[in-house]
């Protein structure tokens, strides 16, 4: 029998390790998933969370929710404009509990977007985007789901916590 010597042994830890990070995708949460809380709720285990930014989108309260004239976290394409969000480092157990929690495909997309990092660097995520058929416009977030979006904030910029807070919910 052979026996591998040393540095045959740390390239294969290497390869090895090379393998595992591939089964790990970026998404983009920017929405109720912001809350590090309500990611660990749903069981989506994540190996890093930082701010990140959509440019050219905007943030919006159109999707539509079981309650009556309630909405959910949705993007839409708008020049000039931009969503900070949280992006995470899933694993594919977490990704496909994210299709499930989201409704994917009936209610959310799942697309791959450019998001810019702190540092400047671009890097594709995925991200869920609302069906058409699941909007609605004229809907507001509750309180209580505003409030996991703000609890997500804790890693982006102070301004944009304050703009999310000011948003006008279906319950006052």
């Amino acid at each position: 029998m052979k026996t591998m010597a040393g540095g045959a042994r740390g390239a294969f830890k290497r390869v090895a390790l090379n393998a595992l990070r591939l089964r790990m995708v970026l998404y983009f949460a920017y929405g109720s998933n912001m809350s590090a809380r309500r990611m660990q709720e749903r069981g989506v285990r994540f190996s890093s969370r930082r701010h990140a930014t959509l440019d050219g989108f905007k943030l919006v309260f159109n999707k539509a929710s079981s309650n009556p004239g309630e909405g959910h976290a949705n993007i839409v394409r708008e020049e000039g404009s931009v969503v900070e969000g949280v992006l995470y480092e899933v694993d594919e157990e977490g990704l496909r509990r994210l299709d499930e929690c989201e409704g994917y495909p009936r209610h959310y997309d799942r697309v791959v977007v450019p998001v810019r990092l702190d540092d400047g660097r671009v890097v594709e995520a995925f991200t869920y985007v609302a069906q058409p058929d699941a909007t609605k416009d004229g809907l507001r977030p509750s309180r209580r789901y505003l409030s996991l979006l703000l609890d997500g904030c804790d890693v982006l910029p102070r301004s944009y916590r304050e703009r999310l807070a000011r948003t006008e919910t279906l319950d006052g």
